[in-house]
C-alpha cells in the first residue's frame, strides 16, 4: 500500500511576514501521489454525482459553479425579500483556516456515511491515516532546512488533487 509523504513549504499570503498565520502551507506531492489522487477523485466524484450527495448550494469548489453564482443568488434573494418588506438576516462564518482543521478520522467517517466502502475506502484510509509531512523552509538547491517527518492528524493537503473535493465533503 502507498501513503502520502508531503513536503510542505510555507507560501506568504498577506500582511506581516513575521506572523505564521499569514502563510499558507503548500504540500509538494510526488507524481505517483498525484496520479493516485486523480484516480481516487474520479471514483469518488462519480459516486457523489450519481447519488447527488453534494448539495447544489455548495457554490465553491464544484465544476462549473463559482462564487459569482453564489453572489447572484444571494443578491437576488435579498432583493426579493426587500420587495416584500420583510427583514433580511445573515450569518457569516470565517472559514479562512478551514482546510487546516479537517480532522482525518471524522472525514473518513463521513466518507463511510455517504456510502464509500470496500477497497476504495481502505485505500483512502491507508493513504491519509499514514500521512507524514515535513516542513522545508527556504527551499533551494543549496540550502534547505527541514523539520522531522510527523504524522498528520488533521488538515487537507493544499495543492492536492483532492483538496477542494474533500473540503466539500
Amino acid at each position: 500500500m502507498i501513503h502520502l509523504n508531503a513536503i510542505v513549504t510555507p507560501l506568504f499570503k498577506k500582511d506581516d511576514r513575521i506572523l505564521l498565520a499569514n502563510y499558507r502551507s503548500i504540500s509538494l506531492l510526488t507524481g505517483f501521489s498525484r496520479l493516485f489522487e486523480i484516480l481516487i477523485f474520479q471514483r469518488l466524484n462519480q459516486h457523489f454525482q450519481a447519488y447527488q450527495i453534494l448539495i447544489p448550494q455548495q457554490y465553491r469548489f464544484q465544476h462549473g459553479i463559482s462564487m459569482d453564482n453564489a453572489s447572484c443568488k444571494l443578491t437576488n434573494s435579498i432583493l426579493i425579500t426587500w420587495n416584500t418588506k420583510a427583514y433580511v438576516y445573515g450569518v457569516v462564518c470565517d472559514l479562512a483556516r478551514a482546510f487546516d482543521n479537517v480532522y482525518n478520522e471524522f472525514f473518513l467517517f463521513k466518507l463511510e456515511y455517504y456510502g464509500t466502502q470496500g477497497k476504495i475506502l481502505d485505500c483512502i484510509k491507508f493513504y491519509f491515516v499514514n500521512t507524514k509531512k515535513t516542513v522545508v523552509l527556504k527551499p533551494s538547491f543549496t540550502h534547505n532546512f527541514s523539520l522531522n517527518w510527523e504524522i498528520v492528524k488533521h488538515g487537507v493537503p493544499l495543492v492536492s488533487v483532492l483538496d477542494s473535493f474533500f473540503f466539500n465533503i
